[in-house]
């Protein structure tokens, strides 16, 4: 019960049905990450969504140019 009070808070899943967000519960992997720590890099591919339930996540984006000639 506890994760679907927090599933239904993030506006993605606020007007998803109850049964569809209890069947999202079912598939939740929590992870717990340290402070600094890298959970993903901007050259892989992600198959996931991340919730912050607590605390602060940063996004940084860095570009190396690459030209084809």
């Amino acid at each position: 019960m506890r994760l679907w009070c927090v599933l239904v808070k993030v506006p993605l899943f606020q007007d998803m049905p109850d049964d569809f967000v209890c069947e999202l519960c079912m598939h939740v992997v929590r992870y717990v990450f340290s402070p600094g720590e890298i959970i993903i890099h901007s050259d892989e591919p992600v198959h996931e969504i991340y919730i912050v339930q607590r605390g602060v996540c940063q996004a940084r984006l860095y570009y190396t140019r690459s030209y084809t000639v």
